[in-house]
């Protein structure tokens, strides 16, 4: 199990136990992961799109080296612009069904942002909007 898919397993049980939703933990712990700039756990807790997206361009990068040096997929994994307050922001769970959910994150100036989730492998985790792929060389 990855660290992340660790860090959201041990704070549903913490968390579900206090009335917490698993969109709201998983949100939280992927915000959390953000803030500490832990890629590799916001990469573990994305969907699997990401996940693959960003491997293949780890891949990519490893190849460009020549192979003198490895790239893992969380390396690829950049945030810009992360919006002041994100760690103190509350999460409202906005809706949340079977297999999809959306958090609605509460910044302290006031400013509200959505976060989507969906289910895959038994677990919500983050819907992470992916830039368009640059067409090949």
């Amino acid at each position: 199990m990855t660290r992340g898919l660790a860090l959201a397993a041990v704070a549903c049980l913490g968390g579900c136990a206090l009335g917490r939703s698993e969109p709201e933990i998983v949100a939280r712990a992927f915000l959390d992961a953000l803030v500490a700039e832990d890629y590799e756990t916001a990469v573990a807790l994305s969907v699997r799109p990401v996940r693959e997206r960003l491997a293949a361009a780890a891949q990519r990068a490893s190849d460009q080296v020549g192979g003198r040096r490895t790239f893992a997929a969380h390396e690829m994994f950049q945030v810009l612009d992360l919006p002041a307050g994100l760690g103190a922001a509350t999460l409202v769970v906005e809706r949340a069904g079977d297999d999809e959910a959306v958090v609605t994150i509460r910044l302290p100036d006031d400013t509200h942002r959505s976060l989507s989730l969906r289910r895959e492998d038994g677990a919500f985790r983050v819907v992470v909007p992916l830039p368009a792929e640059a067409p090949p060389p």
